[in-house]
Protein backbone atom coordinates (compact mmCIF):
# COMPACT_ATOMS: atom_id res chain seq x y z
CA UNK A 1 0.00 0.00 0.00
CA UNK A 2 2.93 2.23 0.93
CA UNK A 3 3.62 3.14 -3.33
CA UNK A 4 -0.01 3.84 -3.75
CA UNK A 5 0.00 6.23 -0.54
CA UNK A 6 3.31 8.22 -1.73
CA UNK A 7 1.07 9.41 -4.68
CA UNK A 8 -0.90 11.11 -2.14
CA UNK A 9 1.40 14.27 -2.25
CA UNK A 10 2.15 13.79 -6.06
CA UNK A 11 0.87 13.70 -9.34
CA UNK A 12 -2.18 11.26 -8.02
CA UNK A 13 -4.04 13.07 -6.02
CA UNK A 14 -6.45 15.95 -6.53
CA UNK A 15 -8.43 18.23 -4.38
CA UNK A 16 -12.11 18.81 -5.14
CA UNK A 17 -15.33 20.50 -3.86
CA UNK A 18 -15.70 18.63 -0.52
CA UNK A 19 -13.89 18.45 2.72
CA UNK A 20 -13.20 15.59 3.02
CA UNK A 21 -13.47 11.92 0.63
CA UNK A 22 -14.11 8.19 0.61
CA UNK A 23 -12.61 6.80 -1.98
CA UNK A 24 -12.21 2.59 -2.57
CA UNK A 25 -9.00 1.93 -3.54
CA UNK A 26 -9.20 -1.62 -5.44
CA UNK A 27 -11.03 -3.86 -7.80
CA UNK A 28 -13.35 -3.84 -9.64
CA UNK A 29 -13.80 0.78 -8.42
CA UNK A 30 -10.48 1.80 -9.30
CA UNK A 31 -10.93 4.96 -7.34
CA UNK A 32 -14.55 5.46 -6.85
CA UNK A 33 -15.50 8.03 -4.78
CA UNK A 34 -17.76 10.11 -2.29
CA UNK A 35 -17.74 13.00 -1.28
CA UNK A 36 -17.92 13.37 2.80
CA UNK A 37 -17.88 15.91 5.66
CA UNK A 38 -14.69 16.64 8.58
CA UNK A 39 -15.34 16.14 12.58
CA UNK A 40 -13.69 18.61 14.79
CA UNK A 41 -12.37 15.91 16.71
CA UNK A 42 -9.46 12.77 16.17
CA UNK A 43 -7.16 12.12 13.17
CA UNK A 44 -7.47 15.61 11.22
CA UNK A 45 -7.39 13.39 7.92
CA UNK A 46 -6.15 16.47 6.06
CA UNK A 47 -3.08 17.63 3.81
CA UNK A 48 -0.76 14.01 4.23
CA UNK A 49 -2.76 12.62 7.15
CA UNK A 50 -5.28 9.90 5.97
CA UNK A 51 -7.07 6.78 7.18
CA UNK A 52 -6.85 3.21 4.92
CA UNK A 53 -8.33 -0.23 5.12
CA UNK A 54 -11.20 -2.38 4.98
CA UNK A 55 -14.36 -1.76 6.55
CA UNK A 56 -16.95 -3.52 8.71
CA UNK A 57 -20.39 -2.61 10.40
CA UNK A 58 -20.50 -1.53 14.27
CA UNK A 59 -23.01 -3.35 16.31
CA UNK A 60 -25.00 -1.83 17.67
CA UNK A 61 -25.17 0.09 14.46
CA UNK A 62 -25.60 3.27 16.23
CA UNK A 63 -22.53 2.55 18.04
CA UNK A 64 -23.78 4.46 21.47
CA UNK A 65 -22.74 1.26 23.56
CA UNK A 66 -19.68 -1.18 23.62
CA UNK A 67 -19.17 -2.61 20.72
CA UNK A 68 -20.58 -6.07 20.24
CA UNK A 69 -18.66 -7.53 17.27
CA UNK A 70 -15.15 -6.09 18.23
CA UNK A 71 -13.16 -8.15 16.91
CA UNK A 72 -14.80 -8.27 13.39
CA UNK A 73 -14.01 -3.96 13.53
CA UNK A 74 -10.73 -4.33 14.67
CA UNK A 75 -8.05 -3.15 12.52
CA UNK A 76 -11.12 -1.91 9.74
CA UNK A 77 -12.97 1.38 9.20
CA UNK A 78 -16.31 1.64 11.21
CA UNK A 79 -19.03 2.13 9.70
CA UNK A 80 -21.32 3.27 12.65
CA UNK A 81 -25.46 5.54 12.10
CA UNK A 82 -26.19 9.28 13.27
CA UNK A 83 -27.95 9.19 16.18
CA UNK A 84 -29.21 8.52 19.37
CA UNK A 85 -25.84 10.18 21.08
CA UNK A 86 -22.79 12.67 20.32
CA UNK A 87 -20.91 11.91 17.47
CA UNK A 88 -17.55 12.07 19.50
CA UNK A 89 -19.01 9.05 21.74
CA UNK A 90 -19.62 6.62 18.52
CA UNK A 91 -16.12 7.54 17.77
CA UNK A 92 -14.90 6.50 21.15
CA UNK A 93 -16.92 3.35 21.40
CA UNK A 94 -15.15 2.07 18.12
CA UNK A 95 -11.67 3.15 18.77
CA UNK A 96 -12.10 1.21 22.20
CA UNK A 97 -13.17 -1.87 19.59
CA UNK A 98 -10.07 -1.27 17.47
CA UNK A 99 -11.77 0.45 14.85
CA UNK A 100 -8.91 2.35 12.94
CA UNK A 101 -11.18 5.11 11.39
CA UNK A 102 -15.00 5.58 11.46
CA UNK A 103 -17.37 6.55 8.83
CA UNK A 104 -20.70 8.04 9.89
CA UNK A 105 -24.10 7.44 8.05
CA UNK A 106 -26.64 10.12 8.38
CA UNK A 107 -30.19 8.41 9.93
CA UNK A 108 -31.97 10.79 7.47
CA UNK A 109 -33.81 9.27 4.86
CA UNK A 110 -32.66 10.31 1.26
CA UNK A 111 -30.25 12.85 2.45
CA UNK A 112 -27.31 13.09 0.19
CA UNK A 113 -24.03 15.69 -0.75
CA UNK A 114 -25.37 18.96 -2.23
CA UNK A 115 -22.09 21.09 -2.80
CA UNK A 116 -24.01 24.63 -2.99
CA UNK A 117 -25.12 24.15 0.62
CA UNK A 118 -22.85 25.36 3.87
CA UNK A 119 -20.21 22.87 4.67
CA UNK A 120 -21.21 20.63 7.70
CA UNK A 121 -18.67 18.94 10.53
CA UNK A 122 -19.24 16.87 13.48
CA UNK A 123 -19.03 19.10 16.44
CA UNK A 124 -16.66 17.67 19.21
CA UNK A 125 -17.92 17.75 22.80
CA UNK A 126 -16.49 20.59 24.63
CA UNK A 127 -17.07 19.44 27.72
CA UNK A 128 -14.59 16.70 27.50
CA UNK A 129 -11.10 16.57 26.34
CA UNK A 130 -10.54 15.41 22.81
CA UNK A 131 -9.12 11.75 23.00
CA UNK A 132 -10.27 9.84 20.16
CA UNK A 133 -7.10 9.26 17.81
CA UNK A 134 -8.99 8.09 14.51
CA UNK A 135 -10.08 9.73 11.91
CA UNK A 136 -13.78 10.09 11.79
CA UNK A 137 -15.83 11.54 8.32
CA UNK A 138 -19.45 11.87 8.21
CA UNK A 139 -21.86 11.01 4.98
CA UNK A 140 -25.34 11.37 3.89
CA UNK A 141 -27.66 8.86 3.74
CA UNK A 142 -27.61 7.99 -0.18
CA UNK A 143 -24.12 8.04 0.19
CA UNK A 144 -23.98 5.98 3.34
CA UNK A 145 -26.41 3.41 1.57
CA UNK A 146 -24.01 2.98 -1.22
CA UNK A 147 -20.86 2.24 0.95
CA UNK A 148 -23.26 -0.77 3.06
CA UNK A 149 -24.21 -2.18 -0.40
CA UNK A 150 -20.41 -2.19 -1.61
CA UNK A 151 -19.29 -3.80 1.97
CA UNK A 152 -22.16 -6.53 1.51
CA UNK A 153 -21.09 -7.41 -2.05
CA UNK A 154 -17.55 -6.83 -2.00
CA UNK A 155 -16.03 -7.04 1.55
CA UNK A 156 -12.62 -7.08 1.06
CA UNK A 157 -12.83 -3.83 -0.06
CA UNK A 158 -10.29 -1.23 1.00
CA UNK A 159 -11.14 2.34 1.36
CA UNK A 160 -9.53 5.80 1.81
CA UNK A 161 -10.19 8.47 4.04
CA UNK A 162 -8.75 12.04 3.00
CA UNK A 163 -8.97 15.74 2.37
CA UNK A 164 -8.06 14.55 -1.25
CA UNK A 165 -8.47 11.41 -3.83
CA UNK A 166 -6.39 9.49 -6.11
CA UNK A 167 -6.87 9.65 -10.48
CA UNK A 168 -8.63 6.59 -11.62
CA UNK A 169 -5.67 6.41 -14.23
CA UNK A 170 -2.79 6.29 -11.36
CA UNK A 171 -4.78 3.32 -9.39
CA UNK A 172 -5.36 1.28 -12.54
CA UNK A 173 -1.73 2.04 -14.07
CA UNK A 174 -0.52 0.39 -10.40
CA UNK A 175 -2.89 -2.38 -10.69
CA UNK A 176 -1.46 -3.00 -14.50
CA UNK A 177 2.09 -2.44 -13.77
CA UNK A 178 1.96 -5.43 -10.66
CA UNK A 179 -1.07 -7.26 -11.31
CA UNK A 180 -1.89 -6.92 -7.69
CA UNK A 181 -5.06 -5.90 -5.88
CA UNK A 182 -4.70 -2.72 -2.80
CA UNK A 183 -3.48 -4.93 0.26
CA UNK A 184 -4.11 -3.89 4.05
CA UNK A 185 -2.44 -5.74 6.43
CA UNK A 186 -4.16 -7.30 9.16
CA UNK A 187 -4.52 -5.80 12.83
CA UNK A 188 -3.05 -5.56 15.17
CA UNK A 189 0.23 -5.18 13.13
CA UNK A 190 3.73 -5.99 14.81
CA UNK A 191 6.28 -4.11 14.54
CA UNK A 192 9.06 -4.68 11.99
CA UNK A 193 11.42 -5.31 15.28
CA UNK A 194 8.64 -7.28 17.03
CA UNK A 195 10.02 -6.39 20.40
CA UNK A 196 10.70 -2.51 19.53
CA UNK A 197 8.72 -0.44 22.09
CA UNK A 198 8.35 2.79 20.32
CA UNK A 199 7.74 4.08 17.14
CA UNK A 200 7.22 7.32 15.47
CA UNK A 201 7.13 9.80 12.44
CA UNK A 202 8.32 13.17 13.26
CA UNK A 203 6.57 14.07 9.95
CA UNK A 204 3.05 13.42 11.41
CA UNK A 205 3.52 13.58 14.65
CA UNK A 206 2.28 10.03 15.45
CA UNK A 207 3.52 8.21 18.00
CA UNK A 208 2.78 4.76 18.75
CA UNK A 209 3.86 2.49 21.67
CA UNK A 210 3.46 -0.87 21.85
CA UNK A 211 3.26 -2.15 25.61
CA UNK A 212 2.34 -5.34 27.33
CA UNK A 213 0.15 -5.18 30.36
CA UNK A 214 0.12 -8.92 31.35
CA UNK A 215 -3.30 -8.36 32.82
CA UNK A 216 -2.79 -5.38 34.80
CA UNK A 217 -6.34 -3.05 34.24
CA UNK A 218 -7.59 -0.03 36.50
CA UNK A 219 -8.62 -2.45 38.71
CA UNK A 220 -5.31 -3.49 39.93
CA UNK A 221 -3.50 -2.19 42.98
CA UNK A 222 -1.90 1.25 42.47
CA UNK A 223 1.56 -1.23 42.80
CA UNK A 224 0.92 -3.33 40.11
CA UNK A 225 0.37 -0.57 38.16
CA UNK A 226 3.49 1.35 38.95
CA UNK A 227 5.68 -2.15 38.47
CA UNK A 228 3.96 -2.83 34.84
CA UNK A 229 4.68 0.72 33.78
CA UNK A 230 8.50 0.60 35.01
CA UNK A 231 9.43 -2.73 34.05
CA UNK A 232 9.01 -1.11 30.56
CA UNK A 233 10.94 2.08 31.74
CA UNK A 234 14.13 -0.57 32.34
CA UNK A 235 14.11 -2.10 29.14
CA UNK A 236 13.81 0.85 27.05
CA UNK A 237 16.70 2.79 29.31
CA UNK A 238 18.65 -0.03 27.62
CA UNK A 239 18.84 0.66 24.21
CA UNK A 240 17.32 4.07 24.17
CA UNK A 241 19.95 7.53 23.85
CA UNK A 242 19.50 10.75 24.50
CA UNK A 243 21.66 14.40 23.92
CA UNK A 244 20.98 15.41 26.98
CA UNK A 245 19.24 14.29 30.94
CA UNK A 246 16.45 16.64 29.90
CA UNK A 247 15.40 15.07 26.24
CA UNK A 248 15.37 11.90 28.64
CA UNK A 249 13.60 12.70 31.46
CA UNK A 250 10.62 14.39 29.10
CA UNK A 251 10.56 11.05 26.88
CA UNK A 252 10.12 8.90 29.70
CA UNK A 253 7.60 11.08 31.56
CA UNK A 254 5.64 11.37 28.21
CA UNK A 255 5.65 7.39 27.90
CA UNK A 256 5.14 6.99 32.07
CA UNK A 257 2.13 9.19 30.73
CA UNK A 258 0.85 7.11 27.58
CA UNK A 259 1.29 4.42 29.88
CA UNK A 260 -0.74 4.94 33.08
CA UNK A 261 -3.51 6.38 30.30
CA UNK A 262 -3.13 2.81 28.75
CA UNK A 263 -4.57 1.67 32.26
CA UNK A 264 -7.75 4.62 32.17
CA UNK A 265 -5.56 5.81 35.32
CA UNK A 266 -6.47 10.16 35.16
CA UNK A 267 -3.18 11.77 33.65
CA UNK A 268 -2.84 15.02 31.81
CA UNK A 269 -1.59 15.17 28.08
CA UNK A 270 2.03 16.20 27.37
CA UNK A 271 2.88 19.26 25.85
CA UNK A 272 3.47 18.28 22.16
CA UNK A 273 6.68 20.67 22.07
CA UNK A 274 8.65 18.80 24.66
CA UNK A 275 7.54 15.39 23.12
CA UNK A 276 9.04 16.55 19.73
CA UNK A 277 12.15 18.07 21.29
CA UNK A 278 12.86 14.78 22.79
CA UNK A 279 12.29 12.86 20.01
CA UNK A 280 14.56 14.89 18.03
CA UNK A 281 17.43 14.43 20.41
CA UNK A 282 16.65 10.50 20.72
CA UNK A 283 18.45 7.48 19.18
CA UNK A 284 18.27 3.71 19.38
CA UNK A 285 20.53 0.99 19.45
CA UNK A 286 20.15 -2.76 19.18
CA UNK A 287 16.91 -4.01 21.02
CA UNK A 288 18.34 -6.27 23.86
CA UNK A 289 17.51 -9.62 23.95
CA UNK A 290 16.11 -9.62 27.28
CA UNK A 291 13.28 -7.74 25.92
CA UNK A 292 11.04 -9.99 25.13
CA UNK A 293 11.71 -12.21 27.79
CA UNK A 294 11.41 -9.55 30.40
CA UNK A 295 7.85 -7.99 29.20
CA UNK A 296 6.24 -11.33 27.81
CA UNK A 297 2.71 -11.32 26.66
CA UNK A 298 0.14 -9.75 24.62
CA UNK A 299 0.51 -6.67 22.85
CA UNK A 300 -1.26 -3.32 23.67
CA UNK A 301 -0.92 -0.74 21.12
CA UNK A 302 -0.86 2.98 22.37
CA UNK A 303 -1.53 5.74 19.91
CA UNK A 304 -0.52 9.62 20.20
CA UNK A 305 -1.28 12.29 17.96
CA UNK A 306 -0.87 15.84 18.62
CA UNK A 307 -3.60 18.11 19.16
CA UNK A 308 -2.70 22.09 19.23
CA UNK A 309 -0.33 22.37 21.72
CA UNK A 310 -0.79 18.77 23.29
CA UNK A 311 0.08 15.24 22.58
CA UNK A 312 -2.99 12.71 23.13
CA UNK A 313 -2.52 9.21 23.83
CA UNK A 314 -5.44 6.88 23.38
CA UNK A 315 -5.28 2.46 23.80
CA UNK A 316 -6.21 1.03 20.36
CA UNK A 317 -6.12 -2.68 21.23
Amino acid sequence: MAEYVEKLDKEGITNDRADRYVQFLNYPFFGKMFFACPSQFGKNLYDKEYTFGKMAKAMPFRACSKIMNAEELRGKIALVERSDCIFQLKAKMVQDAGAIGVIVIDHEPNSKFNANRPSFSMAADRDTRDDIAIGAIFVYRREGEEILKTLKKYPETVALLSSGVFKFEVLMEQFLRTGKNVEVVSYPKCPAEHNDIVHFNLDTGEVNFYVRLNGVTQESEAREHQEIVERHVIELQKYLLFSSEKHSFKFYEFFRTAAYGALDLNVDNEKWGDVLSALNAMTKKTLPQSLSQNLPGLLTRIRCVPRGLEIVCDRLA
